[in-house]
């Protein structure tokens, strides 16, 4: 039986990065405990009226209409009654930035950046295709040890162009199937303000220490609440 036709998409315009771990694979982190096999993995901040995003959201819900045909889909937990009608709860690869950041904030954490945004999160087991803008002309790195230094062009705040392929998967445990995107590929266009992280200005900070530090070495020894729009 021949295997199916992945589904691609690749945005039309660039959209800024919120998270980017592009260059290097990590596990998730569950409570400082890393869990499951490291993937690279994005999350991009859309306008809520993005063209790309109406595009994509079709590709989405199109699949998941194959999966579960005729049924109610709803992306969010579900009701008892909807529960009873035979509703099917899935999961799809865009959040409220609104709830993100408001999440955030009672952890302490500024992610402001995300208010009145969707989130698109992508991932990929493999490493994605890495290519950039320069000189108006598009330029691939594929070197090993070019790949290496390229964080100073994929980071939280970068303009960038995702290619993405989708995919679905089934429910397991107590979490719904759904469709998700594969991060197959990312163009650099341009840099942005830096998003996360530290805000602290060094420079103010330790000015007090320039030219009273030893110079000796001391080491010698990145869920919507809304049902999917049919």
């Amino acid at each position: 039986m021949a295997s199916k036709e992945l589904i691609a998409y690749t945005f039309q315009a660039p959209v800024r990065a919120g998270f980017a771990n592009i260059i290097a694979s990590r596990q998730f982190q569950d409570k400082g405990k890393g869990k499951g096999d490291p993937r690279f993995d994005a999350s991009f901040i859309l306008e809520p009226d993005s063209a790309d995003l109406k595009a994509l959201k079709d590709l989405v819900i199109a699949e998941a209409k194959t999966l579960f045909p005729g049924k109610r889909l709803i992306a969010r937990r579900l009701t008892q009654e909807e529960l009873d009608a035979g509703a099917v709860e899935i999961a799809v690869p865009w959040k409220d930035g609104t709830k993100a950041a408001d999440r955030a904030k009672e952890d302490g954490k500024d992610q402001e950046f995300f208010r009145g945004k969707i989130i698109v999160k992508a991932s990929s087991k493999y490493a994605p295709a890495l290519s950039g803008i320069e000189n108006g002309k598009i330029v691939e790195y594929v070197n090993p040890e070019t790949r290496a230094t390229l964080d100073k062009m994929f980071y939280a705040g970068a303009h960038l162009v995702p290619h993405f392929t989708l995919h679905s998967y089934k429910a397991k445990d107590d979490k719904p199937g759904g469709v998700g995107v594969y991060l197959n590929a990312v163009c650099f266009i341009k840099h942005g303000p830096r998003l996360g992280g530290s805000k602290v200005n060094a420079a103010e900070v330790f000015k007090g220490y320039a030219g009273t530090v030893n110079a000796a070495d001391p080491g010698s020894n990145n869920e919507l609440d809304d049902e999917i729009p049919f």
